[in-house]
């Protein structure tokens, strides 16, 4: 028991850090007009996830940040904005940190 005590404690921390992670990039830019969602991808792409949460909202474009990392999971599986590109109805926007 104290494993999923310990596992739904992790998941409950990393939801909060992502919901703060939104909250901040919606801070720092205030003129623009958008909403910031937080998925889940319990066992499943978080590709997919993305891409049928754009499909069910009608959402045009979809901008998403890649690290350009690359290692051999990624060059195996690919990244998750390169899937998100392939698979998507709408359009993907990559922006890269610079």
């Amino acid at each position: 028991m104290t494993s999923a005590v310990n596992l739904d404690g992790a998941v409950a921390n990393l939801v909060q850090a992502g919901r703060a992670l939104l909250d901040k990039a919606m801070e720092s830019a205030p003129d623009i007009d958008a909403e910031a969602l937080l998925l889940e991808a319990s066992n499943r792409r978080i590709s997919e996830v993305i891409s049928e949460k754009a499909k069910e909202l009608g959402v045009d474009l979809i901008v998403i940040g890649r690290h350009g990392q690359r290692g051999l999971a990624t060059l195996i599986l690919g990244s998750v904005a390169e899937q998100l590109a392939k698979i998507a109805d709408a359009s993907v926007l990559l922006v890269r940190k610079h």
